[in-house]
């Protein structure tokens, strides 16, 4: 049997029937007020033919709309589930082979029989019908036959309950075979009863591990793995669980380096508890989105999300939460005021395509006599501007103009009371990196569905929001390596660009060439008063500050404008300065994997204590000091521990070793040979497994053995 020949069994259940009206028949012209209906004249059919009906083919409301309101055409009502469909006898059609051979002692159910019929929707009628069809069958159709269908010999929940009870019981297989035919009445075969039998015991052995169990197994594997990761699990006093927080030092770090916006959503059919997953997201310096936080709750009441938010924030600095950061929220099922009392310092806004998604669907539902295309369209042209609106005074003129639709009493209402979440002239006070959408979130958790699904565990769902964690870290960290290993090519046309590609990322660099091309076309003048004035298309902008300015640009990216790049230049100042640029933008910053810790130890070389003896020795060399610095280069505390891949361990050390080679470059010869000598060494000694230990040398030790070989030399 095939996989689009859904069969209509036990999943189509019969609708208790409170008059003594007989149901429809099946037949050429048959009329159904709806799908229920149908249902429970397929079902008579199918008990008094002694037959099995499936589904050939089938379109379901949902899509066959799509197209029709895209026309602006009337659309099929819910209540019908499938705008068309071909309903066959099980042993209609042929046998089709799929494989290219032929495979001996092969059965099938298909006979040829001719019974087939169309059921079709008239929207104009608001009906569902009969359109054509066959009713004859080529095969038995008696009630004892028709029992022995695999379908009817299926056993219901409840009876697969009562016969794992019996399982449980351990009574002998005569009597568990004879207990379960006499409480099904149904014709089961012995294969019938190995199979069930087979199942019921796979079943049990997975419920011997609870599903809080395998949770906590598989979130102990990740801090393992990761000892710098946040794992919590929230349990209720029936053992139900109630919140899942995970975070690893990566996600982690990536929230400590990028917190000024993040981008919140949910997404729910990803695991058999019905447990939601909502996903804190940043975006770094190259533009690249990364998890920052995932929680997998209940639902989404106001208890549950601030317990998720607390253990959130409980690891992390106060300092953090305390300075003014975005959320966008891309979900209409997340409560804003739960962010705003945990997040009191944050700006809150909503997701633009969200916004868009949801008028679209209000003005979709509008009725308005023979007009309602028209104004179907003029109130969604209305409602795009107002979320693109650049002013407030722009958004209360087209609220003005929306006045005498029939949306506008309920606008007023909600809409326009938060509008300070929406409206673009609000969105555009905020410093936002350009990020408007949830889109990269929405994305990313399609991908997370692409490996979970509605049937998975909390343990599977919480493995796989890891492996795509996982593929977008390889991703980052690919796009890191790739831009340290890779050299910008020098433009010519904008020498004062050059600098800028070795300061910022190419995603800012991105941004700052579109400014710089828009310089020349800005007129610079001083007034009477001396104050710079700049003029562009909009109108005259005065700029105090040569490194700060008022426009939408510099708000939201924080970046040297054209106004700020034109006043410099008029000026006859640097284009620019590194004070101008955030750290978040800097290469440096973005590529950092590795810090330099200044750190004090006591000496315990063998120059340390040569140089103690010649200062014992000679009054004219000073003591050595007690204790000497030294750099070292440690990996950050967050992921001190944690277990790498042979890939990020080669990618890290390509990086270190390009750090290497950019300071030995830069020496005098001399000293290049010897680094050159002492790498060559090193090396030897860790292919031949052996333990090396870095002593480092000072200048004044230094200075100490030339003059000593002077001394020797004389």
């Amino acid at each position: 049997m095939t996989e689009t020949d859904t069969i209509i069994d036990e999943a189509c259940t019969s609708i208790s029937d409170d008059t003594d009206q007989p149901a429809p028949s099946l037949s050429v012209g048959s009329v159904f007020a709806n799908w229920e209906e149908f249902k429970t004249a397929m079902e008579a059919y199918e008990a008094n033919a002694h037959v099995k009906l499936i589904f050939a083919d089938t379109r379901k409301i949902e899509t066959a709309n799509i197209a029709y309101r895209r026309e602006d055409a009337p659309v099929y009502d819910a209540k019908f589930k499938y705008a068309y469909a071909r309903l066959t006898c099980k042993h209609h059609g042929k046998y089709r082979s799929k494989g290219s051979g032929k495979r001996p002692n092969q059965r099938s159910y298909k006979t040829n029989c001719p019974m087939q019929f169309i059921l079709s929707v008239d929207r104009a009628k608001d009906i569902m019908y009969i359109r054509s069809g066959n009713f004859t069958h080529n095969h038995p159709t008696d009630e004892d036959v028709a029992k022995l269908y695999p379908e009817n010999r299926r056993l219901s929940k409840s009876e697969r309950q009562f016969s794992k009870i019996l399982m449980d019981m351990k009574v002998p297989q005569k009597v568990f075979c004879e207990r379960v035919r006499e409480m099904s009445q149904k014709p089961l075969t012995n294969k019938d009863i190995y199979n069930l039998q087979a199942q019921l015991r796979k079943e049990m052995a997975e419920e011997e591990k609870t599903e809080v169990q395998s949770l906590l197994h598989e979130l102990q594997d990740i801090t393992e793995k990761d000892s710098g990761s946040e794992v919590v699990v929230n349990v209720d006093g029936n053992g139900q669980i109630q919140v899942v927080f995970f975070q690893t030092s990566y996600m982690k770090e990536a929230y400590l380096k990028f917190p000024e916006v993040c981008i919140v959503g949910e997404t729910d059919d990803i695991n058999s508890n019905g447990m939601i997953l909502c996903t804190i997201m940043v975006q770094d310096g190259s533009g690249t989105f990364l998890p920052c936080a995932h929680f997998l709750l209940a639902k989404l009441d106001e208890p549950t999300m601030v317990s998720a938010f607390q253990l959130f924030k409980q690891p992390l600095n106060d300092e953090i939460f305390n300075k003014p950061c975005l959320f966008i929220i891309g979900s209409s099922n997340l409560d804003v005021a739960v962010f705003q009392n945990q997040f009191p310092n944050a700006s809150i806004k909503l997701c633009e395509t969200q916004i868009l998604k949801k008028f679209k669907n209000e003005t979709m539902n509008i009725e308005n006599g023979s007009e309602k295309p028209r104004r179907q369209g003029q109130l969604w042209t209305l409602l795009h501007a107002m979320v693109m609106s650049k002013t407030e005074a722009e958004y209360e003129e087209l609220r003005t103009k929306m006045q005498d639709l029939p949306f506008a009493s309920a606008f007023n209402e909600t809409w326009h009371q938060q509008r300070h979440l929406w409206v673009g002239s609000f969105r555009n006070k905020d410093l936002n990196y350009g990020i408007k959408t949830a889109n990269n979130l929405v994305s990313f958790h399609e991908k997370v569905k692409g490996v979970v699904n509605s049937s998975s565990t909390v343990a599977e769902c919480v493995k796989g929001i890891l492996k795509m964690d996982n593929q977008m870290k390889l991703e980052a960290n690919r796009k890191k390596l790739q831009a340290m290993m890779t050299t910008s090519v020098p433009i010519a046309d904008n020498p004062d660009l050059e600098e800028l590609t070795q300061l910022c990322t190419r995603y800012a660099v991105n941004f700052l060439e579109k400014e710089l091309t828009f310089v020349t076309s800005l007129n610079v003048t001083r007034n009477e008063v001396g104050q710079i004035i700049i003029t562009d298309a909009i109108g005259d902008k005065q700029l105090e500050d040569d490194n700060k300015c008022s426009c939408l640009f510099y708000t939201n990216f924080k970046l040297p404008c054209k106004h700020i790049f034109a006043m410099r230049k008029f000026l006859e100042k640097k284009l620019f300065d590194d004070s101008m640029i955030a750290s978040r933008w800097r290469r440096d910053y973005q590529h950092s994997e590795c810090k330099v810790e200044d750190i004090d130890f006591a000496s315990s070389s063998p120059s340390g204590d040569k140089k103690k003896k010649r200062a014992s020795t000679g009054n004219s060399v000073p003591a050595p000091p007690a204790a000497k610095k030294v750099k070292k280069i440690t990996r950050k505390s967050s992921t001190s521990s944690q277990s790498m891949t042979r890939d990020e361990k080669y990618a890290k050390s390509t990086l270190l070793c390009r750090q290497i080679a950019g300071i030995i470059s830069e020496v005098p010869q001399p000293q290049y040979e010897n680094k050159i000598k002492i790498l060559k060494a090193l090396c030897t000694h860790w292919l031949e497994g052996s333990e090396v230990q870095l002593l480092v040398k000072s200048t004044a030790n230094e200075e100490e053995d030339e003059e000593s070989a002077q001394n020797g030399n004389d």
